[in-house]
């Protein structure tokens, strides 16, 4: 049963369908939302090593994309208000400050039944660090799931194409090409024989498929 809905607010391409896909499951389970800001300004701001002659521009630069991603979460965050409003959907957000965003989507995860993010919001401002292949196995080790990683475009779920785990190596080249032909609207990954997802299941096969689907995933175990 969904009750709790938490939103990833990333202020990317993604959001607004993030947003649409959660609001349409509110309203359908009258679930409430969570709307939580998933970006490191810290290190947006960062500039980095760059030679003394073109310090000031560097940073420069960097308060400008510190801006305009202000401005784009700000965005996402009245989008999820308005959207909530109209439906009369229960909703709060979650702002992060000094806490790192990664973390703090774990935190409020286990209080939700569902995390909806964009598809690819997982690698942008710089929310997955050094190793990326470890953020899903991340995520559903500290018990976020189940996950519905939206894609770009909103697509109306009427067939699902469910992967389950077996001889993953060969799967990997396999779902996406697969899901085309069979026109899918969503692609989900998870474990038939019970317990988390295996890590390299997590791993390769996810992040690829993560990394170029166009369609929504949902993962769970």
């Amino acid at each position: 049963m969904i009750k709790r809905i938490l939103v990833g607010l990333g202020g990317t391409p993604y959001t607004t369908v993030a947003i649409e896909r959660a609001v349409k499951l509110a309203k359908q389970c009258d679930a409430e939302i969570t709307g939580v800001t998933v970006v490191n300004f810290e290190r947006i701001a960062t500039v980095g090593l760059v030679p003394k002659g073109v310090l000031n521009t560097a940073r420069e630069l960097a308060k400008e994309r510190v801006r305009v991603t202000r401005d784009a979460v700000e965005d996402a965050i009245g989008a999820l208000e308005s959207a909530c409003t109209a439906e009369g959907i229960k909703y709060r957000v979650k702002r992060e400050e000094r806490e790192d965003p990664f973390d703090l989507m774990i935190s409020l995860a286990r209080y939700h039944d569902l995390m909806i993010f964009g598809l690819r919001s997982i690698f942008e401002y710089d929310i997955s660090f050094e190793d990326s292949q470890d953020t899903l196995a991340r995520l559903i080790a500290a018990g976020v799931r189940p996950i519905i990683a939206v894609s770009e475009r909103f697509r109306p779920i009427q067939k699902v194409m469910i992967a389950y785990s077996g001889s993953m190596e060969p799967a990997k080249d396999f779902i996406l090409p697969m899901a085309t032909l069979w026109q899918a609207d969503m692609i989900v990954l998870g474990n038939s024989s019970g317990g988390l997802l295996l890590k390299r299941l997590i791993g390769e096969t996810a992040l690829h498929i993560i990394r170029n689907a166009d369609r929504p995933l949902f993962l769970s175990q």
